[in-house]
């Protein structure tokens, strides 16, 4: 790996005087949309006495989305920046198995942008927002640092593979409790600490010489599991979808981490986590708050329109069918 084309980063400005919240994503092209709902949903739960700063890292966005994306930020406490870093990992080889993609990496090189902030929140495009995440900002995490919650659908997965993947917490990524593994999809950074430690560099090394089972968030782990500040678990909820209802995903939960979960009753960020999206399947739990707010935003039409041929994709008749109104669910009957 060049770490030359790290050490050439710029740090970006501050954009705001006082009561700056500092959010940073990192999207495709392709997940522009879904992008916007979570900012839609964070606008909706914002304080007017605050200043949102927000910043994209992206390698392939259009400008048409970043339009779009501006537009949902257009209002006079909110800024949106797109930060290109595609010459940082265009000679990259990273492993990005299943629905993962190379974007998931651009958090490990958030730090060296945000110099200028001493914490920032990084949010992953799946989210929905249901509190102020001022809120979340606003936490004391000493001088940890990361915050985040456990990771609940790992303790489900450690419970279905088993012996192979408990060892692999412990001798791989050496955490001391298999259990206090973090989810990086909602994180506070503590800028200066990242900096301090050289982290972003460190982290980039990691995942250029070693294929984690979960990428960069186990290289997190691996790094900085015993610098956690642990969040409640309400900052970052993921609802059971189907497939792990049916795989029995909470039974398989050890008893602490079921516990944790089940003591969640008013959710302030759903992280709609792992390969089923409320987007793509309306009936999935708490996919009915997600849609409120996507017809709010510009992007309602192209989601629609996604879903509906994702379910024509579908469609087990032979002859093509008619795409029936109430979010693309299949008729039977053909045209």
């Amino acid at each position: 790996m060049k770490l030359e084309n790290l050490n050439k980063i710029k740090e970006l400005d501050i954009v705001f005087d006082k009561n700056v919240i500092p959010i940073t994503f990192a999207s495709s092209d392709y997940f522009a949309p879904y992008l916007g709902i979570t900012l839609q949903s964070i606008i909706e739960k914002s304080d007017d006495n605050y200043n949102y700063d927000c910043v994209v890292f992206t390698k392939d966005m259009s400008e048409f989305n970043k339009n779009q994306l501006s537009e949902i930020c257009d209002r006079p406490n909110f800024s949106i920046r797109f930060v290109n870093v595609k010459e940082i990992f265009k000679d990259l080889n990273l492993y990005a198995p299943g629905h993962i993609t190379i974007e998931t990496y651009f958090r490990l090189v958030i730090p060296l942008f945000m110099k200028k902030y001493s914490k920032i929140l990084f949010l992953d495009s799946d989210l929905l927002i249901l509190e102020d995440v001022k809120n979340l900002f606003n936490i004391d995490i000493k001088d940890c640092a990361i915050a985040a919650t456990e990771e609940c659908l790992m303790s489900a997965l450690l419970g279905i593979f088993g012996k192979k993947a408990v060892k692999y917490m412990y001798e791989t990524l050496k955490l001391k409790d298999h259990d206090k593994y973090f989810q990086a999809g909602v994180i506070i950074m503590n800028i200066d600490y990242f900096n301090a430690h050289d982290c972003s560099i460190k982290l980039m090394e990691m995942v250029s010489n070693f294929n984690y089972n979960i990428v960069d968030q186990d290289a997190l782990n691996e790094l900085l599991n015993d610098k956690c500040y642990w969040l409640p678990n309400e900052w970052n909820y993921p609802p059971l979808q189907k497939h792990m209802k049916d795989a029995k995903y909470l039974e398989n939960m050890s008893d602490f981490i079921r516990a944790k979960y089940l003591a969640v009753k008013e959710p302030k960020i759903l992280h709609f986590a792992d390969r089923e999206k409320p987007w793509f399947d309306p009936t999935e739990d708490f996919a009915a708050e997600w849609w409120v707010i996507a017809r709010k935003s510009p992007f309602y039409e192209e989601i629609i329109r996604r879903m509906c041929l994702k379910g024509a994709s579908a469609c087990p008749l032979p002859r093509k069918c008619r795409i029936d109104k109430g979010f693309g669910t299949l008729s039977q009957k053909c045209a």
